[in-house]
């Protein structure tokens, strides 16, 4: 999932305060291992980084959830 909207960060250093857009990218179904966390945390570090002219890029891991699609039922 990619948030079209961009939410407002803010963030300070050396006594100024900067804003930037804060954009969300969900990764469904990404392996839960350490050496696959590992190798993306490396990625960010050395391209995405850069990619985007980010001094820093957060990285959320949410263990994975169970999504159930439910639709109305159909009346007889």
């Amino acid at each position: 999932m990619f948030d079209l909207e961009p939410k407002k960060g803010f963030w300070g250093r050396s006594g100024v305060i900067y804003e930037d857009d804060v954009m969300t990218l969900e990764i469904d179904n990404f392996p839960n291992t350490q050496e696959d966390k590992q190798w993306l945390v490396q990625y960010t570090q050395d391209i995405l980084c850069n990619r985007f002219s980010q001094e820093a890029i957060m990285l959320k891991f949410i263990p994975r959830v169970e999504i159930l699609y439910v639709v109305e039922a159909r009346k007889s």
